[in-house]
């Protein structure tokens, strides 16, 4: 079994869509999987790439290998909560003691690409990219 929990269950996984997921480096593939949100048979694409995902996801790996079905609705997973919760308490990860904001607090990029999203919410106009 495969447990994942989702400390941001409010955030999507590649980044916002009022930046267009800026996040998720342009590409054949993203366009592909973008065409996929509006055709009813075919979200699901979407959703497993640019949709929020749920607190709690459980996979039988040997099942599901490629990890599409979610058991947490179904299947009881608390020992393995518990298991997760107990070795992050250990390692001394910072979600664990309500702490996990630290992670956006951390410098990444260089200066100039640092706040694309609260810069485009301002109404900023962002020239692309330049290769450096």
């Amino acid at each position: 079994m495969l447990y994942l929990h989702n400390f941001e269950p409010d955030r999507g996984p590649g980044g916002v869509a009022e930046t267009g997921y800026k996040d998720t480096d342009d590409s054949p593939t993203k366009t592909a999987v973008f065409a996929t949100e509006k055709v009813p048979e075919l979200k699901h694409f979407f959703a497993g790439s640019f949709g929020k995902l749920p607190a709690d996801q459980l996979f039988d790996l040997r099942r599901d290998p490629d990890c599409i079905t979610n058991l947490a609705a179904t299947v009881s997973f608390t020992a393995l909560q518990k298991q997760l919760f107990d070795e992050l308490k250990e390692q001394g990860d910072p979600r664990m003691s309500g702490k996990g904001h630290i992670y956006d607090q951390y410098p990444y990029a260089n200066e100039s690409k640092r706040g694309f999203y609260d810069r485009v919410m301002r109404g900023e106009k962002i020239e692309p990219a330049k290769d450096e």
